[in-house]
């Protein structure tokens, strides 16, 4: 899917960066060859600095959008303010800001879609949970997650808009900050990268004569791509060192948003339902506190939710769609039923579906139950095999449909070695019948016309263990110690920087009304459906050890307090402290004391930034160099060579 920032892009503004592109393939070209075929050898270094381009443009709409949205959620908060209902606040949010903004603009294309869904009835929270779907912003993510819990279940709306605003304000500061700790850099580096263009033209334009040792022979156009390899390779390091800084700033300002948003919903009461599994993800356990009457005392219950069943006419729907695509779950590798010469597939379940199958066959003696045929028994005519599948809902097993089919089975095809190879194994077969009551098996000497020579094969398991075991020998003595020591750093680090997130995510969820225990698994929960795009991260695989601790009986307390002690990491272990403190002292104020935590979480994350940015500068240093080197050898070659001559 292509990016949404880029979508913006306009074709002006694309074609701005081809012409800055193609500007830079022909200046390159004249300056290290002087030749017009070099623009060839030029062009996919062009496709990536074109792309380099867009991406830059993509961030300045990225950037645009995250004022923009600010200012919307600012006005939606002045129209609720004043008494408009959710609806009418973003009727009235769209008016102002179609007259600060274009229409072109990414927030005004977004608020227009969502007052016309609006008036068309469409329920206010499906509308911004599409929003969040559309616009890859974290920022917009969060705010539609507590504004729909907040919506649903009667929150302070103007609050919460409130204090998101505050966070997005926060993180834009924090994002200033990094940005302006980078420029200065940032620009001595686009300044360096312009200075060996400079000396090559100030010499090719002054210094002609001398620079015409450069060109148009092997050794000058030798030593002028190298001087290009060592250009690109440095200002590609250069570029990927500054946006690696960037990252690790955007990954902080973006956990900045979600923290204090309990504040805001600290004390909503949820509606009474709990949504259901749909089916095969089974049933579910939710820990309540439940509020009786006028007694300020609640009493925590486990409520034991089972998964959707399938109504009656779905059940039937299901064997619909079952029969329809029966025919290509049991081919296998045969391409249709009416020449079948490899084994089929007789499926006893379908994958994803609360259906079992059940078979009958007609001729056993050409196929098992399992659909494999029985080569023996199968003429070169072909046989016909009836099919009959009896398919039952698991969930009542009185729900069933049928479906038959019928098979014409044909001897498997055979190449012309596999042909050989079977009649000397039909001939050692005869032969082993023949000679049942000797010692020993005679082994036929011809087949047909050809005579038969017998050698023992050659086993390779001896050497093959041996020289693997020598590798890995060696590889585990190398790599060992330096693997263990490696992993544990990165093991540290990685948690480290995780912290604040999951902070944030718990101070986020405890002030939606959840419960301890009930925030923690929702947090893993939502690992484990993004962990198939992104890498394991250790501080939420611990967190699921922890859940299945306490799924196997031990109390929530200790499985905290074990969490702390298994991520060995001073601050795990005081956020583990923290949570079985509350729950065996009852502790109040468990929201605020994980707020406090939370905001020098990010103070220290955000110290850690400014001093990744700070040694940006020194790793700069080395590109700069290599720079600096292409300008010494463009220099020193053409000298040296006049001297040669």
């Amino acid at each position: 899917m292509k990016n949404l920032w880029q979508q913006d892009i306009t074709f002006k503004e694309r074609t701005k960066a081809g012409m800055k592109t193609a500007g830079m393939i022909g200046i390159t070209a004249w300056l290290y060859y002087r030749r017009v075929w070099a623009v060839i050898f030029l062009i996919l270094p062009g496709i990536w600095l074109y792309r380099e381009f867009l991406e830059e443009e993509s961030k300045k709409k990225e950037q645009e959008f995250q004022k923009q949205f600010r200012e919307m959620i600012q006005t939606l908060s002045s129209a609720l303010n004043t008494g408009y209902s959710v609806e009418n606040a973003f009727y009235e949010t769209q008016k102002e800001l179609k007259i600060q903004y274009p229409e072109e603009a990414r927030i005004s294309r977004e608020l227009l879609l969502i007052t016309r869904k609006l008036r068309m009835h469409i329920p206010v929270e499906q509308v911004l949970e599409e929003f969040a779907e559309r616009v890859p912003s974290e920022d917009v993510k969060s705010f539609v997650t507590v504004f729909v819990t907040a919506k649903k279940s009667g929150g302070d709306m103007i609050g919460i808009i409130r204090n998101t605003t505050s966070q997005i304000g926060d993180k834009i500061e924090v994002k200033r900050e990094i940005d302006t700790l980078l420029a200065a850099k940032k620009y001595e580096f686009q300044i360096m990268s312009m200075v060996p263009y400079g000396i090559i033209a100030y010499m090719s334009l002054s210094f002609s004569d001398f620079m015409e040792e450069l060109y148009g022979n092997v050794t000058g156009i030798g030593v002028m791509t190298l001087c290009l390899g060592i250009y690109v390779g440095a200002y590609y390091l250069g570029v990927r060192l500054l946006s690696i800084v960037k990252a690790a700033g955007l990954i902080i300002a973006l956990g900045i948003l979600v923290t204090g948003a309990d504040i805001a919903c600290s004390r909503i009461q949820m509606t009474p339902s709990i949504e259901r599994n749909d089916y095969g993800k089974g049933k579910k356990v939710e820990e309540l506190d439940v509020e009786i009457g006028n007694k300020k005392k609640k009493v925590r219950t486990s409520v034991e939710v089972s998964e959707r069943q399938y109504s009656a006419k779905e059940v039937q729907e299901l064997f619909s769609r079952i029969i329809r695509k029966m025919d290509r779950l049991i081919l296998a590798g045969n391409e249709t039923l009416d020449r079948v010469d490899e084994d089929l597939e007789l499926v006893t379940d379908i994958p994803g579906e609360p259906v079992k199958v059940s078979w009958e066959l007609d001729r056993y003696d050409v196929m098992d139950i399992q659909g494999k045929l029985k080569e023996q028994n199968i003429s070169e005519k072909g046989v016909l095999v009836k099919l009959n599948a009896v398919l039952t809902y698991t969930a009542n097993e009185k729900e069933q449909a049928s479906y038959q089919c019928v098979a014409c089975v044909y001897p498997k095809k055979l190449s012309g070695e596999e042909s050989r190879k079977k009649d000397v194994e039909e001939a050692i077969k005869k032969a082993d019948t023949a000679t049942k009551e000797k010692k020993k098996l005679i082994l036929p000497e011809m087949l047909d016309t050809n005579e038969l020579r017998y050698y023992q094969a050659f086993n390779e398991r001896g050497p093959v263990i041996t020289v693997m075991g020598m590798m890995i020998g060696i590889l585990l003595y190398a790599l060992q110690k330096q693997n263990i020591r490696k992993a544990e750093e990165e093991r540290k680090k990685q948690m480290i920087e995780d912290y604040p997130e999951v902070i944030s995510k718990l101070t986020l969820y405890l002030g939606a009304g959840m419960t301890v225990k009930k925030a923690w698994r929702k947090i893993t929960e939502g690992y484990m459906k993004e962990k198939e795009d992104e890498n394991e991260r250790y501080v939420y695989e611990e967190m699921r050890q922890t859940c299945h601790e306490m799924d196997s009986g031990v109390t929530e307390a200790e499985g905290y307090e074990n969490f702390g002690r298994r991520c060995d990491l001073q601050i795990y272990v005081r956020l583990g402290a923290l949570l079985s403190q509350n729950l065996r002292k009852g502790t109040k104020g468990l929201s605020e004391l994980l707020k406090l935590e939370s905001i020098q979480a990010f103070e220290e994350r955000k110290a850690r930034a400014k001093r990744l940015g700070e040694e940006a500068g020194t790793k700069l240093l080395l590109p700069m160099f290599l720079m600096l080197a292409v300008v010494l050898i463009i220099v020193i070659v053409p000298a040296f060579l006049t001297m040669q001559i």
